[in-house]
């Protein structure tokens, strides 16, 4: 099959302590000295890196850095570590030569005080399968779902845990804006990237970053393989009965954030209830099926593999994902120091 291409889009949080003084305060980044201290050797401020990436001050005022597109899976995981190194060297040289003590560098994507940040993945696609009435609720219904084994973790307003962050705050399945208050699943502004009679650009805007390469490859690998099955129509229409409605793919994704044990149901189109885990399940059997129909390449099909065992580890215990996805060791980390 064709090699799909992908990218990201990382905004990163920061806060910076003044000399003799304890406490963090965020940066005003609006003299772009940050930008200034980005080491020589990578160049191209604001526009494009030697790697191909951008890095640039984004709507916000705080550091964001494109990945490169690329046609590999484990390439654009490894653009994201080349950009957590960037950043983490120009915050550095900031420091050096800014009259600053230290500074702290995060990927989140909510705080407490109910501010969010963006994470943004990029997918080349077909536009016949785009604008298929099949296409939101199908890859809607992976995306509101994935977080079982791709959601990065975090305590919650009220002190509970939740497997996954930006799905907390999601107000939308489809929106054509990333700014507004209903935060979507999907930005839907049609910016193909590419020849717009052949290709459509999916932007997804929930997702969580991840710290564990694991957990970012099968993110982006998982996605790239369910456009995979909904190119083809045969595969399409055998997933008919996993339809989630457009308007309640937000409710889904929230649905999973907040369920831990992976108890919880959600319902479908046709008003059956189905664990999360069970559609993921059926939509990882369809892309064995593709596989073996096709010949999807080595990396697709090792991350069908990983996927595969995955899904088998998280049915007998999620714990079992923690030497691999972020939630599993972020909540092990925190029963441990609370024990």
């Amino acid at each position: 099959m064709p090699r799909r291409i992908t990218g990201t889009e990382l905004e990163f949080g920061a806060a910076v302590q003044r000399l003799r003084e304890t406490e963090f305060e965020p940066i005003d980044w609006s003299n772009e000295k940050f930008l200034r201290s980005v080491p020589d050797e990578y160049s191209g401020l604001g526009q494009f890196l030697r790697n191909g990436s951008r890095l640039y001050i984004d709507y916000g005022s705080h550091p964001e850095y494109a990945t490169p597109e690329d046609d590999s899976i484990i390439g654009t995981a490894a653009n994201e570590i080349a950009g957590e190194r960037i950043v983490y060297t120009a915050m550095e040289a900031m420091i050096r030569h800014g009259g600053y003590a230290g500074f702290a560098l995060n990927r989140r994507v909510i705080d407490h005080a109910g501010n969010s940040w963006g994470y943004h993945e990029n997918y080349s696609c077909r536009r016949d399968t785009y604008h298929d009435p099949a296409f939101i609720p199908l890859l809607g219904g992976h995306i509101a779902t994935r977080n079982i084994f791709a959601g990065a973790g975090t305590l919650t307003y009220n002190g509970g845990f939740a497997i996954a962050q930006k799905a907390q705050i999601l107000g939308t399945g489809e929106s054509p804006s990333t700014t507004e208050y209903a935060k979507p699943l999907f930005n839907t502004r049609d910016e193909p990237h590419a020849d717009s009679s052949r290709f459509a650009r999916v932007h997804v805007v929930s997702g969580d970053p991840t710290m564990s390469p694991w957990a970012t490859r099968m993110k982006l690998g998982t996605t790239s393989l369910m456009l995979d099955v909904i190119d083809q129509p045969r595969l399409r229409r055998s997933l008919a009965h996993l339809r989630v409605w457009p308007g309640w793919l937000h409710r889904v994704a929230r649905t999973v954030a907040l369920d831990p044990m992976l108890r919880r149901t959600v319902e479908l189109q046709d008003g059956s209830t189905v664990r999360p885990l069970d559609i993921q399940i059926q939509f990882m059997d369809a892309a064995k099926e593709l596989a073996s129909e096709v010949d999807i390449g080595p990396e697709k099909s090792e991350i069908l593999s990983e996927w595969e065992r995955a899904l088998v580890d998280l049915e007998e215990d999620p714990f079992k994902l923690v030497d691999r996805a972020d939630w599993p060791m972020r909540l092990h980390v925190l029963q441990r120091h609370r024990e």
